[in-house]
């Protein structure tokens, strides 16, 4: 009997331990601080949000290195950039498989190569007016991404932008974009519709 009372304590002190070690765990998570010289990122737990503010580009660093993607690349289910911010660095959001909603600022100019690759859940993108460069595969291996909306100022899109996202329906784009158009199809062209 004394064998199994100090058998139940000991497994009942193990169970706390290991409560409070998962515990403590997650109160250490970091969810905001700098990136970079002039930004700043926050996570909103509740939310999902990841936000970068700031004024400025994105630094260029590998994937590892940014702050956020370690611990809650699983947890972000959308991204805000921030009016200020000027570019999206490679790889910046990318492999966030809950990600179903980004908003792009109207300051960014250009989006990085694999910024937003790997997203499974996102349905439809945006690229402000601002942007006029987007790079190769920046949208890539995002399985159920069906539309994508372009502003005025992308002056050129490869077909490398959404690289092995084959689930695309429509690629709309605006009509005071001197660069590019789409055919009432959603068929991304030159202005011109003669190439496309």
């Amino acid at each position: 009997m004394k064998t199994k009372i100090i058998s139940v304590l000991l497994i009942f002190t193990i169970i706390l331990s290991a409560t409070a070690f998962v515990a403590s765990a997650t109160e250490n998570v970091v969810m905001s601080g700098e990136y970079g010289e002039n930004l700043m990122w926050d996570f909103d737990e509740e939310t999902g949000t990841l936000t970068i503010s700031g004024n400025g580009d994105m630094y260029e660093c590998s994937t590892s290195e940014m702050p956020w993607q370690e611990v809650l690349y699983d947890r972000i289910k959308a991204v805000v950039v921030s009016d200020g911010v000027t570019s999206i660095c490679d790889g910046a959001f990318i492999d966030f498989p809950e990600l179903t909603d980004i908003t792009i600022g109207n300051d960014v100019k250009t989006i990085g190569r694999y910024a937003f690759a790997y997203s499974a859940s996102l349905t439809e993108v945006t690229i402000p007016d601002s942007v006029t460069s987007v790079a190769n595969e920046a949208f890539g291996y995002c399985d159920l991404l069906k539309k994508i909306n372009v502003g005025s100022g992308l002056q050129s899109m490869d077909v490398g932008t959404t690289y092995c996202s084959f689930n695309i329906e429509s690629i709309t784009v605006s009509s005071q974009n001197p660069y590019l158009s789409n055919d009432e199809n959603g068929v991304l062209f030159n202005k011109d519709k003669t190439v496309l």
